[in-house]
Order: structure tokens, then C-alpha cells, then sequence
């Protein structure tokens, strides 16, 4: 999917307006190590996200937004957190009601053991972070 579908925007949204950051075209520089985190939802649709986030870009958001600076992992959990929330409030306007669970890291990740019904990616100049989303009914 591209810059247009509502998951990229929402999330690069929340990228702004969190930490001031400006998604660029392309990263070039080579991707380094992952963090992988998990949410489950359920309510009106049931399902999952999934995000995959360079551990340089998180550390460099938690170095903004944290007082514990070794504790990128809740780091990455509230971040996935908000942008679930917000993907779910802005795709069903209506005011459904969601219960999200607690956000969890993925030690090992096999993506492909997965289905996705939109994923998006997005680069800044600190990173790389990588969506996945399944919604079912």
C-alpha cells in the first residue's frame, strides 16, 4: 500500500505529532536490527497489528519522549498502542467500541506465518518502521 492508504497516514501522524517526525522518500542507509511488537483487538471487527521498528529510530524516540532511557520495549508498546488506537477510531467513525490488548515484544518474528489486510512502511531520517494490520470480522 502506499503514502495514500489510511494506515500510512494515521501513522505517520502519529510519528509527527509525538516526536516531530517528517517521513522521507527512502531510507538508504542499510536497516539495522528490529523490534517487533504485537497488538490484539477486539469489538466490531477482531484482529491484530503488527509493527516492526528499527531499534535506532526507537531509541531515538524513546531519548525524546521517556524518562527511562533503557526501556525502549514499553517504548515501542505505547507507540503501537496509540497508532492502533487511532487506525481503529479513524477507519470506523461511527464509534465503535474496541478493547485493545495489552501491547507485547515479539522476540522472534515470522511475518510470513501471518495474514495482513494492509501494511505500510515508513522512513525517517533516524529509521524505518514497518505496519502490518489484519482485520477480521
Amino acid at each position: 500500500m502506499g503514502k495514500d492508504d489510511k494506515l500510512y497516514i494515521t501513522a505517520a501522524n502519529v510519528f509527527a505529532n509525538l516526536v516531530f517526525l517528517t517521513p522521507i522518500e527512502n531510507n538508504l542507509k542499510n536497516e539495522n536490527e528490529f523490534l517487533n511488537f504485537k497488538i490484539d483487538f477486539t469489538g466490531e471487527k477482531n484482529g491484530y497489528m503488527i509493527m516492526k521498528i528499527e531499534k535506532n529510530l526507537l531509541e531515538y524516540i524513546n531519548s525524546i519522549i521517556s524518562d527511562d532511557k533503557n526501556d525502549i520495549k514499553e517504548c515501542g508498546k505505547e507507540i503501537l498502542n496509540i497508532i492502533c488506537g487511532n487506525i481503529l477510531s479513524e477507519t470506523f467513525t461511527d464509534k465503535k467500541r474496541f478493547k485493545l490488548s495489552p501491547p507485547i515484544f515479539v522476540e522472534k518474528l515470522d511475518i510470513d506465518a501471518y495474514n495482513f489486510s494492509c501494511s505500510t512502511k515508513i522512513f525517517f531520517e533516524e529509521g524505518s518502521v514497518y505496519l502490518y494490520c489484519n482485520l477480521n470480522k
